[in-house]
């Protein structure tokens, strides 16, 4: 939509086959592949000087703490918190000279409320929001903000005894994968009302198959 109007828009993804394959299905996108973590791909991406940046980035771990190596859990620092550290270093100073930039983050409601099993995303996103409140105060008076996005939406077809109904739950972590929500699954009057406010997206998305 917005390179429809006329926008420059850089779309980037994980791979270069990936970054081929959007470039050829949107040619009105630049497509090109950013490791948040290699340096040569953040430079040639930021020097593209781009006005609005968002960032999408992350890693998740979901098993339990003492069933992944340490190495996996920092790998996933790298790309969800020293990641979004690379890219304002490298995009803050350009957009200071411009006097504008819009940077925006992609979170998760795990900011505010830490979420079963996802330890890893609990503890980077605290730490990036934190770091994100921070570089916003220190880049405002050069015309520049940064907001982080917690919006997110679950669409779910509950059956409880012959009640069919089809919901929808708007909740606050854009990250979550509610890709199974779409999915059809029984839920037992004990279930549903085990559920906070009966609107919980996190719970409501964990006992879907």
């Amino acid at each position: 939509e917005l390179a429809a109007r006329g926008h420059r828009v850089i779309a980037t993804t994980e791979s270069a086959a990936q970054a081929d394959a959007l470039g050829a299905e949107h040619p009105e996108l630049m497509a090109m592949k950013l490791d948040v973590t290699d340096a040569e791909d953040v430079g040639g991406v930021v020097g593209l000087e781009p006005d609005v940046r968002v960032n999408n980035a992350g890693l998740g771990v979901m098993p339990p703490l003492t069933s992944v190596p340490l190495e996996r859990r920092k790998a996933g620092f790298e790309v969800t918190v020293f990641g979004m550290v690379a890219m304002c270093q490298a995009a803050i100073p350009g957009m200071q000279s411009r006097g504008w930039g819009r940077m925006v983050a992609i979170t998760s409601l795990a900011v505010r409320q830490p979420m079963a099993e996802l330890i890893l995303s609990n503890t980077a996103r605290a730490g990036v929001t934190g770091f994100l409140k921070t570089v916003a105060r220190e880049v405002a008076g050069h015309g520049i903000t940064v907001n982080s996005d917690q919006t997110a939406r679950a669409d779910a077809r509950l059956e409880v005894g012959g009640l069919e109904e089809g919901i929808v739950v708007s909740g606050e972590a854009p990250l979550l994968d509610t890709s199974s929500a779409l999915k059809q699954t029984v839920l037992t009057q004990e279930v549903l009302e085990s559920l906070p406010n009966r609107m919980d997206v996190w719970s409501i998305t964990r006992v879907i198959p």
